[in-house]
């Protein structure tokens, strides 16, 4: 029976690293254990097993369950977390957002009327946002969001008790979500979003 455990949790354990692309040293890092120590957890016939602190170590770097990684829950999801720690991995999430929605990222251009940094002299400055084509799948969807993401923040800005409400409506509006799967479409052109045409999806 304990063979059967350690079997399972070294086939976890692998598994979750190659699929998230995670070297050893970041795994024995996040468990807070030596690189020998690590190896051995990897290895079906060592008869060494990480602690429970270093499985909760885990769990709070990258939201791995633990009940998963000791084969108790069969099915449960394995998430990694990511920290965007760079303009670079926002960029790449940008990206991903595209692909998996299977819409089209727009840049919205506005100008306006600002001080300068000193205070010395107006001038206008033009900003970015972002918006979804609205004629693709998930656009309507995301753009709905970023309207009330927006009055959202504007209606909380300078409250009390503002802080507290934003993040009240964020755990709202993330939890009235969770059940909108994403279904990418299968019949898309080789070229693909963003350089899809109109004329492409009749």
């Amino acid at each position: 029976m304990l063979e059967q455990k350690k079997g399972k949790l070294v086939e976890r354990l692998k598994q979750f690293r190659e699929e998230n692309k995670l070297k050893q040293k970041e795994m024995y890092e996040a468990m807070q254990c030596s690189q020998a120590a690590y190896s051995s957890y990897e290895n079906v016939k060592s008869d060494k097993v990480p602690s429970i602190e270093m499985l909760l170590n885990l769990h709070e770097q990258y939201d791995i369950s633990i009940d998963w990684l000791l084969g108790i829950d069969d099915t449960e999801t394995i998430k990694k977390k990511k920290e965007l720690k760079t303009i670079g991995d926002i960029i790449e999430s940008l990206f991903l957002i595209e692909d998996a929605t299977q819409t089209s990222i727009s840049a919205m251009e506005e100008t306006r009327y600002d001080l300068s940094y000193d205070g010395a002299k107006p001038y206008d400055v033009t900003l970015y946002g972002l918006c979804f084509e609205s004629n693709f799948y998930y656009g309507e969807y995301l753009n709905d969001f970023m309207k009330e993401w927006n009055e959202t923040k504007e209606f909380c800005r300078g409250k009390e008790i503002g802080t507290t409400m934003y993040e009240l409506w964020k755990k709202d509006i993330i939890q009235k979500n969770k059940n909108k799967n994403i279904d990418p479409f299968d019949d898309l052109p080789d070229e693909g979003l963003p350089f899809i045409t109109e004329q492409d999806t009749l």
